[in-house]
Formats: C-alpha cells, structure tokens, sequence
C-alpha cells in the first residue's frame, strides 16, 4: 500500500459517474472507449456513459502512452533572419487517464525515467535527470491517473512475472477497485487526496471489514494469474551474460515480418525520429515520431551505411534492451510489464513470452 494507506475510501458508481462528469467539464478526460472497430481503445471521452466498462476484462489493444509521447509531434518552429529564434510549441493541456490498468501505469514510470530521470508521480526524486525532455515532462504533470486495479487477468496477461501489477503500490493518483456495487479507492499522492477533500461529499470512509475484503480481492487477483507467469528471471541471467547462441536470433528472425507491430502496441517501447522539415528559405519545424529497433533504417547513419542490417541483430539489440541487468539496473525495472499486447499483435509468435520461453530451453 502506499503511504496514503489510511486514507481509504469508498465511492458508490452512481458517485464515480457524478465526480467524473464534473471532471469532464474541467479537463480532458481519457478513458476506455470502443473504437470503430469493436477494440477497446483510450480516447477522450465526452459523458462517462462513453467508457466501454468491460474494459476491465479485454485491454485496450494500445496503450495510452500516446498521450504522454505522441505519434507525431512538433518539438519547435524556427526562423532565421538576422539569427536563428527557436519558439517550443509545448502541449499544457490538463488531462485525466481514467481506467488505466497498473501495468500501463507501470509502463509510465519506465518511461518517467527514460524521459525524466525519475519518478515524477513522487513528490521528489534523488536523482537529476540528464537530458530531461520537457515534452513529455509537461503531459506527465499534467496528467492525472485514475488505476484501476485487476480482479483477474486477461487472456494474454503476465504483469506477476514482471512486478507490474495486477495492483500498484505507489506511483498512482488514485486506485480504485470494485467490490460489490461499490468501489473502494486508495490514495497514492498528495493531489490524490486533494481530489478527495475537495470533492468529499462522493466519498465516505473505509470500515475495517471493506478494508480486510480489499486485501482478500488482492490475494484472490494474485492466485488467478498463477498459471500466466513467463518466469523472466532465468531470461535475463542469460541475455545479460551473453549466453544466449546466435542461432535462437537466427530462428526468430527468419520469422519475424518487420511491420513493427510490437513496437507501436508496446507501452515502454519509445524509440523515436527527428526530422526537421522546412517551410520556407528561413523557417521551418522540428518533429518527432514513433520508430522502431526493429526497422533497418533506424541505425542507418550519415553516408546511408545501416549499422544492423541483419534482422537477428535487430531482435537480439530489441530483447537485451527489454531484459539485460544492465538496463534494469539504469531504468530501475526491466523493459516488460507483462500487458501481454505483443501476444496479441505479432503473427509469427516473437512475444515477450514467446523469447523467454525460447531463451531458457535453449
């Protein structure tokens, strides 16, 4: 639990539909919707009858990192006259993700310390970033987060496997869990709690009853996911000893289809281009969109030579990123939080599981 822990509070849904509906008129508010096609997606939404509440059991088919690094985005304009003026175009727009499951959750605070040097849902870090991106710096603050915790996993999940779920114990605004008709909400910051005193008319206190059937859901979510576990732990011993052969990469890369797939539906996945494109002799924009360790073209350099041509390279380069000790030890959690979306989108099976599995038996 978090230190917030004696702060908690149930809320009825006939409340939660009242408080969000106020929410709605003062900011952005992200949730669960069904798309054109039938998938759960996250999408702004307009009335809280819009949120596809069976969400709960079929996760959105792409994560909500959208928001916080969008798939195209411009960084700043410049202009050059007598000397260059750079102007940022930032994006300040107040926003809540309502429905998020902890391993995307988690998946935030992988990306918090790639873009941010640290946590930024904690009131204070140890750590200085080096190169803190100001963009996504910006959405992060900006952005309010509303969990949901997993009574049971999905289809493809194994967030137990990689300490991401299926309940957060910090680094989360407010936490909410059904129980009965009722949800209790758990308070994981301080503006979390403001959300409660200022709106606590929604909400009343916990009894010791409804907090002891919380901690029972919890222990009944964990024994439901026993049989999903990929076991990385023998994995990543390996990759970062480098004892995993050539010939599994080999095998795996004959495969692959190099659409990138798991990439784009990868909520840690954050690999990205510049391009500055000119708008006429003395102005122009920088950009930034997604891209993939999986494509050629993304280590390709100056003169045009492409540093890993060969396909098994790629994929080797993909998973010691995700799971070498070596990028744990940096980004304080390996690259996986087991939401189980590459099972889903890769055709030729080089899921996360799939690799883990491939990688013990070798």
């Amino acid at each position: 639990m978090s230190r917030y822990e004696e702060n908690l509070w149930i809320i009825t849904r006939d409340n939660l539909f009242a408080l969000m509906e106020v929410f709605i008129k003062t900011r952005e508010v992200i949730a669960p919707v069904r798309g054109h096609g039938g998938e759960v997606i996250f999408y702004p939404i307009e009335t809280i009858e819009d949120v596809a509440w069976d969400w709960q059991y079929v996760n959105a088919v792409l994560p909500p990192k959208r928001f916080f690094l969008p798939q195209t985005e411009v960084m700043f304009e410049y202009r050059h006259d007598n000397s260059y003026k750079i102007t940022p175009h930032y994006d300040d727009q107040v926003r809540m993700i309502f429905g998020i499951r902890p391993c995307d959750v988690n998946a935030l605070i992988f990306l918090d310390r790639f873009f941010g040097g640290g946590s930024l849902s904690k009131e204070s870090t140890d750590e200085e970033p080096l190169f803190p991106d100001s963009h996504y710096i910006k959405r992060r603050a900006n952005t309010f987060i509303i969990a949901f915790g997993c009574h049971q996993p999905g289809e493809n999940c194994f967030c137990v496997c990689c300490d991401a779920g299926p309940f957060l114990e910090e680094d989360y605004d407010l936490q909410l869990t059904s129980m009965n008709a009722d949800y209790v909400v758990e308070v994981g910051s301080a503006r979390g709690l403001k959300i409660i005193y200022g709106n606590e008319h929604f909400f009343r206190k916990a009894s010791s009853d409804e907090v002891k059937e919380l901690e029972r859901i919890k222990e009944g979510a964990l024994n439901t996911f026993a049989d999903t576990c990929a076991y990385v732990s023998k994995a990543i011993r390996r990759i970062t000893e480098g004892k995993v052969d050539d010939s599994l990469w080999e095998e795996l890369a004959e495969r692959c289809l190099d659409c990138g797939g798991c990439s784009y539906v990868c909520p840690t996945c954050c690999c990205y281009n510049i391009v500055d494109i000119a708008l006429s002799d003395k102005s122009g924009i920088r950009t930034r969109t997604w891209d993939s360790c999986a494509f050629a073209g993304f280590t390709r350099i100056a003169g045009g030579e492409i540093l890993r041509s060969d396909k098994k390279d790629r994929l080797k380069r993909r998973f010691f990123h995700k799971l070498s000790y070596r990028y744990i030890e940096k980004n304080k959690r390996h690259g996986c939080v087991g939401c189980g979306r590459c099972i889903t989108t890769c055709f030729a099976d080089i899921s996360m599981p799939s690799v883990i599995e491939a990688v013990r038996r070798q």
